[in-house]
C-alpha cells in the first residue's frame, strides 16, 4: 500500500513538473513573439516616419558629425536603444550627450515612437 501511494505521488509529481515546464516554455514562446511582433512594428514605423533621417538632420543642423546610418536595439517599448556614431570627436561632455538624447526624444514624441535610450560611440578618423 505505502508502495503504491510512493508511486502515485511520483507520478503525479513528474507530470505536474512536465505540465508546468510546458507552460512556462508556451509562456516564454509567447513573451518572444510578442517582443518580435513589436520590434517589426516599431521598425516599420521607424522607417515609414524617416526617423533617421530625421534625427541624423538635427544632429547636423546642430553641429554634430553623424555616420550616415545608426543601429536599433528594440525589446519593449520600455527598452529601446539607438546607438548613433559620431566622426571625428574628440569626447562627448554630459552636455552633449542630454542634448543629443533630447534631439531624439523630440523627434520620437513628434512621429508618436516610444523613447529611445542614445548610445552615442565615437569613430576618430
Amino acid at each position: 500500500m505505502l508502495k503504491r501511494f510512493i508511486l502515485i505521488l511520483l507520478t503525479v509529481s513528474v507530470f505536474l513538473v512536465f505540465i508546468e515546464n510546458k507552460l512556462s516554455l508556451a509562456v516564454s514562446v509567447d513573451e518572444n513573439n510578442a517582443k518580435e511582433i513589436y520590434a517589426k512594428e516599431i521598425i516599420n514605423k521607424i522607417e515609414s516616419t524617416e526617423f533617421t533621417k530625421k534625427v541624423l538632420q538635427e544632429l547636423r543642423v546642430k553641429g554634430y558629425s553623424p555616420e550616415s546610418g545608426v543601429g536599433y536595439l528594440i525589446n519593449s517599448p520600455d527598452n529601446q536603444v539607438i546607438t548613433i556614431y559620431l566622426k571625428n570627436y574628440k569626447e562627448l561632455d554630459e552636455v552633449n550627450e542630454k542634448e543629443i538624447q533630447e534631439i531624439v526624444n523630440d523627434i520620437s514624441q513628434k512621429n508618436n515612437i516610444n523613447l529611445f535610450s542614445v548610445d552615442l560611440q565615437i569613430r576618430k578618423n
